[in-house]
């Protein structure tokens, strides 16, 4: 059965540029790993709100979450 992991980011203001580059970094990473189905990325569109961008990714079952996802980080 699949699995929807929802990752919520506080980003500082002037930082959003910064981590938008890593997401895209580590989402290289992400979508290559086996089990990941798709996801999506979401940016607020309320700068004063306290998570201000959320990933939301599906994966085959949850054997495919946890492990992979902090490597994936980390490559």
């Amino acid at each position: 059965m699949p699995v929807t992991l929802i990752n919520v980011f506080s980003v500082p203001n002037g930082k959003e540029d910064e981590f938008i580059k890593w997401w895209q970094d580590v989402k290289l990473n992400i979508t290559k790993q086996q089990g990941f189905i798709s996801g999506k990325f979401h940016k607020s569109i309320k700068p004063e709100g306290k998570f201000n961008f959320i990933n939301v990714a599906i994966w085959e079952n949850e054997d495919f979450t946890g492990k992979r996802m902090k490597r994936a980080r980390r490559q």
